[in-house]
């Protein structure tokens, strides 16, 4: 009871008395939340993002659920004076294992075959493509023809050497044995929070804009199926990158194991006269949305805002959206294909030129319905908070280890290019069998804002 009680009324603070000390850019209450890494409020020894958690708002007229089993409750009481029972059902459990004595190498010897081989992995955008050599370099280059010629365009974004392992490892192993090793930092990627492993490749190109040589942080994470592909590339500052990599080396140390989020709800019900939701919310809400404060008891209203549509080829939207043009990403042995509407594959091309192939889902409308349904806080968002919107795909390859078929949730999401046909790809797989494509194409920029309440796209 005394973990419930210390953990709503942090959320109560954050959200409902804390609210009137600066709003949040981008509130997201009952809904699915994806903040951002080390976002977070630390109170009495945990933090908020150890979970995922949201508050589902009862009416006073939902008296049933004042007397159900199983629940563990506390009266709350917001700035305003409105009154409202918090419930939690009392078999989730707040606080994590504690892992087992772990003895094994550090993370850094996790990986030193990799940096050992000096593999390298690649990410392809519109005009630049991206190599991490581990344990070598990260370069960025682009290739054109002129005539019989072939012209080269390269940046070093970073370099690291044998020597910088060695020593790197000695370290670790020091701090380790002096209990001075840090718990690893954690990125939010979809719907988990992934441990990362940081290492800087340093002395790069010398970047024009700073006159200092480039770096980039490659961050490695544990990703059981994954083959060292680099989902993510962002530039952080000018001439600082970021790469995130997904590697199963990592997965044999406990401390940069990957769980599947489970989301738990908080029950509150309002009392004596209490609206819904508490006032101090509805205003903090309608001004994220730009729109003018709520009368007492109404929810806010979407704003009005005109957003300008990109212009795109329309016949490669058309046959996007019949299925027709299909997507294609992926590094490494297994590559992504993904057809609107139909299906998505994960596949190999053989030196024959045959492919092999796993259906990882195909498209139903009646199975995305009923999987809204089950999950309500994957339908799109109000259209200014829009950022992507979910799809289901289900009745894929038989799975030998879960006895079931693969199934997958693609989530579309904008991407701005020059290139009207550039795409990134990238899959998770959060648990056995269960994945998430990531598909970011510019073909998406101008549907997701006119996708109907089940996320389905029209043009």
């Amino acid at each position: 009871m005394k973990t419930l009680a210390i953990y709503i009324q942090c959320l109560f603070f954050i959200l409902c008395i804390g609210a009137e000390d600066g709003p949040s850019k981008e509130p997201d209450l009952g809904s699915e939340a994806t903040p951002k890494p080390h976002d977070h409020a630390k109170f009495s020894g945990f933090t908020l993002d150890d979970s995922s958690w949201k508050i589902v708002w009862h009416g006073s007229t939902d008296t049933e659920l004042l007397n159900a089993p199983n629940m563990e409750s506390i009266l709350m009481l917001t700035k305003d004076n409105e009154q409202y029972n918090c419930q939690l059902e009392n078999s989730r459990r707040l606080t994590k294992d504690e892992d087992v004595a772990y003895e094994g190498p550090n993370p850094l010897e996790l990986l030193e075959p990799l940096f050992s081989k000096m593999a390298c992995s690649y990410r392809l955008e519109s005009y630049w493509t991206y190599e991490v050599c581990h344990g070598d370099f990260v370069r960025q280059y682009h290739e054109t023809k002129e005539g019989k010629q072939t012209k080269l365009i390269e940046y070093f974004l970073g370099r690291y050497s044998k020597d910088t392992l060695k020593s790197q490892i000695a370290e670790l192993d020091a701090a380790i044995a002096a209990g001075t090793a840090a718990s690893p930092k954690k990125l939010r990627l979809e719907e988990l929070d992934l441990p990362y492993l940081e290492v800087p490749y340093r002395d790069g190109t010398v970047c024009d804009l700073t006159g200092r040589p480039r770096e980039t942080l490659v961050r490695y994470v544990c990703h059981a199926g994954g083959r060292h592909e680099l989902v993510s590339f962002q530039e952080s500052s000018s001439c600082q990158y970021v790469i995130v990599v997904l590697s199963p080396l990592l997965c044999s140390h406990p401390d940069y194991r990957v769980t599947a989020d489970v989301e738990n709800s908080i029950h509150c019900i309002a009392l004596s006269n209490s609206p819904k939701r508490p006032r101090s919310l509805l205003e903090l809400e309608s001004e994220s949305l730009g729109a003018a404060p709520p009368p007492d008891g109404a929810e806010p209203a979407a704003a009005a805002e005109s957003k300008a549509s990109p212009v795109y080829d329309e016949k490669l939207v058309n046959d996007f959206l019949a299925g027709r043009h299909c997507l294609n990403g992926g590094s490494g042995w297994w590559r992504y294909e993904f057809c609107y509407g139909k299906r998505v594959d994960q596949y190999h091309v053989n030196r024959d030129g045959s492919r092999t192939t796993l259906h990882l889902g195909f498209f139903s409308h009646d199975v995305h319905r009923q999987w809204l349904r089950a999950n309500p806080l994957k339908r799109p968002k109000p259209v200014p908070a829009r950022r992507h919107v979910s799809h289901f795909y289900s009745g894929g390859t038989m799975c030998d280890e879960s006895g079931a078929p693969r199934s997958v949730e693609v989530k579309l999401k904008c991407k701005l290019s020059d290139s009207p046909n550039a795409v990134s790809l990238y899959l998770l797989e959060p648990r056995t069998c269960e994945y998430i494509l990531g598909v970011e194409s510019p073909i998406i920029c101008g549907l997701i804002d006119s996708a109907d309440e089940d996320g389905l796209l029209d043009r």
